[in-house]
Parts: structure tokens; sequence; C-alpha cells
């Protein structure tokens, strides 16, 4: 049999193709590595010589020319680190010597262009691109060379693609420098780069956060180890430095506000002026510096709730957002942004200074500083909200049912309640009573017809969500009994005031309320609020070393490891029985045992000296917390091995033979033990003296301990944290009126650092009006001591003692003063009107301070021949 077969050959003729594969082209996108001169990824890139249509061709390059053009430079690696301090980088992409060795021609110093050795070559070796940057893009040229041909040279095209030649790397559009995978990962393909309109949250309706959708996909470093993080392009982001750990605050702020909140930057993340995005070049062009809010402790000052500095004004305008380190962490369970969460007063605080920083206001600004309940006067209250307001003569009424109010005779004169606040109808109390931002610290409010004073001993929790409108609720309703305590808002509609795009600088003017803003934005739906789920039997156990969550500790100092425990039900409202805690080996701290790590590694605890003896039993109600600490003696710092530990600590009380039965951990603190820095800058200073001085009047060395308070305050005399802490040490070893005094110091002290404060220091004001409650006259010697200008013979100098001789002068009461050298303000040896004008200009003019002994210091005439009387049977 004889078969005839015919082949027909259809050649792919003589013209050549060369072909570029991009591996994983798609979905690659470049990183950066830790510094410039660091790689962070790969890309590898394949060439192949072949016929037209992808036949296989017998003719051979002589060479393979790889190289880069149009390659980004942006400085640092991604836009907020490292600090480069210039507006352009090294070079995001680069071929390097090490990768690039088989097959090609040797070169040293990072690439743009590579070429392969003289061979015969259809196929190319592979080339490694490596990328510096998450933003790094270039634009790849591959060329196939012949010598032996007379064949031009051919540049290659994409595999899949060919006529692009001029190859985008990463894959991106012509028009584009963030890679297509990136957009379409993040559902936002058709954005520009340039895009900077997030509309979530609403906020006042201003558009976008600072940043442009490049910035958010060349992303940011966050942590200690620098974890790269990308921007959200569909909601708005923020930025914090969280130095407290700060986290449960952070997270209360993100839901209450639908924030995209980067909560873990360290300082290396920002620059010195905050900026988050400031390695960005001239080739995107966005001209705004976006700041970062810096979260820190007051420093060494306990009577601060918190405060943002410069603020509430846009982050651009708030240096820092400061918390006080000894906060009572009194905690409620909520409903913030849909989802539970037990929420402590710390976080309250810090989501509520937070929000300052985001450019929301308080409701009213009518309570700004604690009013000054002065005296008793026929029965009526005098009073002043602050030294620029006139006095008001008031009765005092206490809350009872509607209808039943009940008439209260105020302290008299010798039991003053300076300092305790009175809020007004529209003030920062006012307004949504589950509002962040609403004030629950007022023990007294203002009537409407400003005709009497309420006091009131109901406790108003803190809010947790962002109110939507001025109209009270709550305590502030229009049919609560016997009236709305603070009424309506002045501002309000906190929701719609939130704005984080420092682009909008020439809009909000720093400390300057919104007009009228429930206008400001379109507003969301409120899903926040607070809740009634179960709360977990189980306690909570706060654990802290030097008061701190994570602190830096220095050999030779005393340590103080505080341990709290927080009972399931603490906060309620509702009924519920005792919380009750013992061990059936002593003492109720039996049933806790320490854990401390070295590096990952379970070392020896340090030795742990209790300070007081804590009881066998512990009973809680839902408004107590249990309290322990102890102190690591500066002896044992001393030999403490520098280096990173974590303590821990466990609650154990199955075997417990009464009260709650269960095991209850606390979280880690890393604490960092290391030598005493030298020298000692001024913070460090204070930091030391008054962590000795805790631990002498601890033990009970008052003495000693203002002897190292006495002497910081000879080097920082206005340092808050030492007038605060000398205050104490008076009046624990009972010289009430120098306790007075300092803690008065401590409270001018604080208003000539914090002039423009928003929020009072109520845990220093609380103090002094404590203090001064229970004041009572006393001395020791025969001769006449008194106060210049302390009319009513009480031991303080205030408003009340102007109107005392006000009084006496052209009313006749009181007919006759106990001393009336201590009535002669201005030392002039007579008693009349220019008295009372000279003492009033000195508490609220700024006028000249009394002459010698002066306000403050109980003293003798220093010498005078005034022949004003003084009873010496009454001494100071």
């Amino acid at each position: 049999m004889h078969y005839d077969v015919h082949l027909d050959l259809v050649g792919c003729g003589e013209e050549l193709d060369v072909v570029v594969n991009v591996i994983d082209y798609d979905a690659w996108r470049p990183m950066g590595g830790k510094t410039e001169d660091e790689e962070g990824n790969q890309v590898v890139i394949e060439a192949r010589l072949q016929g037209k249509g992808g036949c296989p061709t017998g003719i051979k390059a002589s060479r393979f020319i790889f190289e880069l053009e149009d390659v980004s430079s942006e400085p640092g690696v991604c836009m907020n680190y490292p600090l480069v301090g210039g507006p352009m980088g090294k070079p995001d992409l680069a071929f390097l010597s090490r990768f690039n060795t088989t097959g090609w021609k040797p070169f040293s110093l990072p690439a743009d262009r590579i070429v392969t050795k003289d061979g015969a070559y259809t196929e190319s070796p592979r080339a490694y691109l490596s990328s510096f940057d998450w933003g790094g893009h270039a634009v790849l040229k591959v060329t196939a060379e012949f010598d032996d041909e007379p064949i031009a040279p051919i540049v290659g095209h994409l595999i899949d693609d060919g006529s692009m030649t001029a190859i985008r790397i990463p894959k991106r559009k012509a028009d584009s420098k963030i890679a297509d995978s990136w957009k379409k990962d993040q559902g936002v393909e058709s954005l520009p780069d340039k895009d900077d309109e997030e509309t979530v949250p609403t906020g006042d309706g201003d558009y976008g956060d600072g940043l442009f959708l490049y910035e958010e996909y060349r992303g940011f470093y966050e942590g200690e180890d620098n974890d790269h993080i990308s921007g959200n392009p569909k909601k708005k982001d923020l930025f914090v430095v969280d130095t407290i750990n700060a986290g449960a605050g952070i997270e209360l702020f993100r839901k209450a506000t639908g924030l995209e909140v980067h909560g873990k930057l360290q300082r290396k993340h920002l620059d010195t002026d905050r900026i988050v995005n400031f390695n960005r070049s001239d080739e995107v062009g966005n001209d705004t510096d976006q700041h970062g809010l810096v979260l820190g402790r007051v420093a060494a000052d306990r009577g601060l709730l918190g405060i943002a500095v410069g603020g509430p004004a846009l982050p651009a305008f708030v240096q820092s957002v400061l918390v006080n380190r000894t906060i009572t962490p009194r905690s409620v369970q909520a409903i913030v942004g849909g989802s539970t969460m037990n929420v402590t007063q710390e976080a309250f605080v810090i989501a509520h200074e937070l929000l300052h920083g985001c450019n929301v206001f308080h409701h009213g600004q009518t309570d700004i500083r604690a009013s000054y309940l002065v005296r008793n006067v026929g029965g009526n209250l005098v009073y002043a909200l602050s030294t620029d307001d006139a006095l008001s003569v008031t009765p005092l009424y206490k809350e009872g049912d509607c209808g039943q109010a009940e008439r209260v005779v105020p302290p008299n004169a010798s039991a003053h309640l300076r300092n305790v606040f009175i809020a007004f109808k529209g003030g920062q109390h006012s307004g949504v009573e589950s509002c962040l931002l609403r004030y629950n610290l007022a023990e007294y409010y203002a009537g409407a017809a400003n005709d009497r004073v309420w006091q009131h001993n109901g406790v108003e929790s803190p809010g947790f969500s962002l109110c939507e409108s001025k109209a009270g609720t709550g305590v502030n309703a229009s049919g609560h009994c016997p009236e709305p305590r603070y009424g309506d808002a002045t501002v309000g509609c906190c929701k719609t005031q939130l704005c984080v795009n420092d682009r909008r600088a020439d809009k909000h003017v720093p400390r300057q309320a919104p007009a009228n803003a429930c206008g400001a934005g379109a507003g969301q739906e409120n899903n926040a609020g607070q809740g009634g789920a179960v709360a977990d039997p189980v306690p909570a156990i706060s654990l802290s070393v030097n008061e701190e969550g994570d602190t830096t500790a220095y050999r030779g100092w005393p340590f103080i490891v505080t341990l709290q425990v927080i009972p399931p039900a603490f906060g309620s409202e509702s009924p519920a029985e005792d919380f009750v805690l013992t061990s059936g080996a002593g003492a109720w701290t039996t049933s806790l045992r320490f854990i401390l790590k070295k590096n990952g590694v379970e070392v020896g605890v340090w030795p742990l000296s209790p300070i007081g003896s804590p009881p066998a039993g512990l009973t809680l109600s839902p408004r107590d917390l249990g309290l322990a600490a102890w102190w690591v003696l500066p002896t044992d710092t001393a030999s403490i091995p520098p280096g990173d530990y974590s303590l821990e600590a466990t609650l154990d009380t199955t075997s417990s033979p009464e009260g709650w039965k269960g095991v209850a951990l606390s979280g880690p603190v890393k604490v960092s033990v290391s030598a005493e820095p030298s020298p000692l800058d001024a913070v460090l200073e204070a930091q030391k003296a008054l962590a000795f001085a805790c631990f002498l009047s601890g033990t009970g060395a008052y003495a000693e301990a203002l002897q190292i308070v006495n002497h910081l305050l000879t080097s920082q005399p206005a340092n808050i944290g030492a007038l605060l802490f000398r205050a104490e040490i008076l009046e624990l070893s009972g010289d009430d009126p120098g306790a007075l005094a300092a803690f008065e110091a401590a409270a001018d002290a604080f208003y000539t650092a914090y002039p423009d404060a928003e929020e009072p220091p109520v845990a220093l004001l609380k103090g002094l009006e404590a203090l001064q409650r229970r004041l009572i006259l006393g001395g020791s010697t025969d001769e006449v001591r008194f106060r210049r200008g302390d009319a009513n013979w009480d031991g303080l100098v205030n408003i009340s003692d102007p109107i005392t001789t006000l009084g006496h002068l052209f009313l006749g009461s009181p007919r006759s003063l106990e001393c009336e050298k201590s009535a002669d303000a201005d030392d002039t040896g007579t008693l009349n009107i220019t008295d009372a004008v000279f003492s009033l200009n000195y508490l609220f003019s700024g006028g000249p301070k009394p002459p010698a002994p002066g306000p403050m210091t109980c003293g003798p005439d220093d010498g005078g021949t005034s022949p004003l009387a003084c009873n010496p049977s009454t001494r100071c």
C-alpha cells in the first residue's frame, strides 16, 4: 500500500519578536525595607526571542539589555519612615549585583541597567529587580541586540500585550503610580492618585483626611518593629502616637467616631512637627502637612484629668494630648459603635481629649473653671463663677421629688466650699447626656431663673457616643424634675463637628467653636449608646508599675507595683451583691501569683514589700475597687539586671473557703530596666525626686520626703506635681495651713502653665476643697499673727474678705472684726473702702499682693506700727 503524504509547512517568517514575562505581574507590588538601602522584595523578569506568533527561531541574540526609565526616587521607604530631610531619595527600584550574577556582566552599584554576557540567546537569564520603597515605580525596557545577523535591535513587549514595550512596574494604569492589585483589593479602581475625598465618617461635611490616595497606598510604618500599614481609601485616617498604653481609650474613640484610627505609631514615626506624611516629593504634589496626635501623660501632675494642648482644633494645632496618670479606673459597660465594651474612666478621658484633637468642642463654655462657693450670707450662697464674673447671692436648694425641693443652709464662714463646680445652662454639662464631650463633674447647678442654686447627689455617668443635636436628654431633658439640670447645649452636634483634614486649616480657627455645628454635616446613623449586656462574672485585674501600663524604670530608684481588682458589676446602677475575695492562707493577696519574664523567659519575681497590711477578706460593692500595692526597694532595684521584662499577675481563689472562686489574669506590663541616665534632664530630675518622696512618705518619713520635694522646688518652682505633693505631705503631717498654701500654689501654677485650659484640674481642686472643709484656726504663740487681707479671719484670703470689709464698713455686719490688721489689705494703717478695692484687684485683676506677712503666710506685722487692733485670743 502506498501513501503520498504532502506537508505544507507554514513558517513564522523572518520577523522576530521579543516577549517579556514579569512573574506574578498581576499581583506584585513593591515593598520597602527598614532603610533606603535595604531591599524590601523582588520581582523576577524573563525575556524570550521567538518568531512572530510564538514560533521558535534558529536566530540567536548576542545579548539582552534590561534597563529602567522614569525610576521613582521617593524620600524614605514609606510616608513616615525614616526621616530623611530631603525632597528626593535614592532610586526605589534597582538591579543588585548579588542577585544578577549568572549570565550577566559584572556590575557593582545598584543599577538601572544590566546586560547579559556576550553569547547566543533565545532566552535571557532571569533578572531580579529589587524594590526599596512601598511606592516605587518605573518603566522597564528590554532590548535584544544582534552582532552576527543584519538585524536591528528588537525592543521587547509584555507577554500578553504586543503594544506595551514600555512596561510599567508595578502593573498600573498609564496615568497612575499605584499598583492595579492594590486598587482592586481596596475597591477603588476608578479613583485618581490625587484623590482625597473620603466621606466616612461625614463629620462636618469636609471631604478627606489630608492624604492623597497614592500616599495611602505607599503607606506608613507603626509599632516597634516598623510594621507596614496602608491608609484606608474609603475612610478618613487619623494617626496617633500612643506613649501611655491607651488601647482601650483609642478603641472607644475609634468606635464612637467611625474614623480609621492607627493607634500604634511611635514617636519615630512622626517628624519633630508631628507630620505623618513628611516623606513626600513633588511627583504627587500634595501640599498638605497632615499631622498625627501624640498621647502622653501630664508630667508629674495628678491634678488634671486631661488636656488637648492647643485644642479644640485640627490635628495640626494640637501639640499633644495629655492624660492624668492616676485617674481612678471606674468602668462601666457600654454599647459603642454597635459593639459592647467595658469602658474605664481613663478610656473616657482619652477619647474625650482625642476628640478635641479632631476639632470637636464642648457643649458650651460657661463651666470652664470651677466655681467658688464662698460663704453663707443671711442663709444665701455667695459665689462667683470665675475670677472675671460678678458675685451672685443665691439661695441653695437640694433636689428632691418634684415639687418638694428642700432649702439648704449653706456652710458658714469658717467652712468654705471653694472650687466646687456650679454648672450653668448651656455649658459643658448640657445637651445629650450620653455624649463623650459632656462633662459629668458638677455637684451644683444654677436654676433657669438664676434665683437659686441646686445641689444634686445623682451620679452622672460619662457618655460613650457622639451627639447629633443640641437638645438636652436624661438629666438635661425638658421633663427632668425639678428642672433640666443644664438644659440644651449651646454648641452640641459633636458628630457633625468632626474634622481631621489639615487641608481645611483656613476654615477652622483653633479654639473657636462653630456657630452652627448642627448644620455642618449630613450626619450618620448613630448606633452608639449605653447598653445592658450582662457583665462577665470574672473580675478585671489591672496591673501597673510606676503607675504606667508600660514603662522605663531605672536601677536604684524605687518601683511601685499596683494591682487593682475591678468587680464584675463595677459601675452598675442596678442592685448587685457585694463581690468578696478571701484566701485560706491569710490576707486576700496571698491568692495572687506574679510571673516575671525577661526576654520571654520566666525569671524570679522581684522582692515585693507590701504597702500597708491587706485584710484577710476584700468586700467590694459595685462602686468599690480593690487595691494592693508593693514597693520594690531602691536597694533591690539597684541589683536588677538591665533588660526588658514583663510582669503579670494571676488571682486564683479556687481553693478559698468563701467568696468568689475562680481564676482571673491581668495583662502583662512591659518594664524596660536600665541604668539611670546621666545627666538627668528636668523631667527625669522631677520624676526621680517625686518617686523617692512618694517612697519616703509611704513609710511615714514625711520630713525626709518634704526635704526632697522642697529641694526640687528650688530648681523647678512651678512644678505642679511637686507643689501638689508638697501639699499632700504637709496635710499628712498635720500642717493644714501650709498644705492649703501649697494647694493654692499648685492651682496657680496649673493656670499659669495652661492659661487656656479647657479642662479643670479636678483632682487638685477637690483636694483643696477637702482641706478647706475641715480647716480650723490654731496657733502656738502669744504674738499676734495674721494673714494680710484675711478680713473674716478664717485662714483664707478670697472673695469673702472684701465682702466682709464692705459689710463691716457700710452695713454694720459684722459689727466688729476680730483682726483689723488683717483686714487692712493695703497696709496703710487705716481701714476703709480702699482695702476692699485693693483685695479685689489682687484677687481678680492681677493687682499687687497684700504686703507682709502676705495673704498666704501666717505671720506677725513685721515691725509695723499700725494702730489697728487684732484680738490676741484668736491667732492664725
